[in-house]
């Protein structure tokens, strides 16, 4: 094997490891958004329940806090 051919030899398996760690990479980076983004899309949900819990709780304690409203009966009076 000549010295040119070496060196083509090298270039190219270089180059073919280049690649390869280019796709473990993207790969990687590919693997890294979609946690985040369903990392993401988790907690907003959490976020939602939580704000669904404590709206009654809320909501009940400003009835409480607020003075009894005036009914009005069936024939109109007070």
């Amino acid at each position: 094997m000549s010295s040119l051919e070496k060196e083509l030899k090298e270039r190219a398996e270089c180059l073919f490891q280049q690649k390869q760690l280019g796709k473990v990479v993207h790969d990687y980076r590919a693997k890294e958004k979609a946690t985040r983004q369903l990392t993401f899309k988790l907690r907003v949900e959490h976020l939602a329940r939580e704000a669904v819990r404590a709206k009654p709780a809320t909501f009940a304690e400003n009835q409480k806090s607020k003075a009894p409203a005036a009914t009005l009966a069936v024939d109109g009076t007070f």
